[in-house]
C-alpha cells in the first residue's frame, strides 16, 4: 500500500472511531469496551505501517531437495 492510501485510511478509522464512540456512549456502553477499542485501533494502525523486515543476507542458499528426473532418466539409458 502506497503513503497516501495509508494517510487516507489512517484518517478514516481515525474519524469512524469517533463516530462509533459517540453512539456507543450514548448508548451506554462501557469506558472499558471504548477503551479497549481504542487499544485495537492504535495496534491495528501501528501494524499498517510497520515496515517489513527484509533479509539483508548475501549469502546464496541452494534448494537441494528437488530432483531432475529428466536428467537422471537420459544419463540411465
Amino acid at each position: 500500500m502506497n503513503k497516501g492510501g495509508k494517510i487516507a485510511v489512517t484518517i478514516l478509522l481515525i474519524v469512524g472511531f469517533f463516530i462509533i464512540g459517540i453512539l456507543l456512549s450514548a448508548a451506554g456502553a462501557s469506558k472499558t469496551f471504548t477503551g479497549l477499542l481504542a487499544l485495537g485501533l492504535f495496534f491495528g494502525i501501528r501494524e499498517m505501517w510497520k515496515k517489513p523486515k527484509i533479509d539483508e543476507s548475501t549469502e546464496i542458499k541452494l534448494d537441494k531437495t528437488q530432483n531432475n528426473d529428466s536428467e537422471n532418466n537420459i544419463t540411465k539409458q
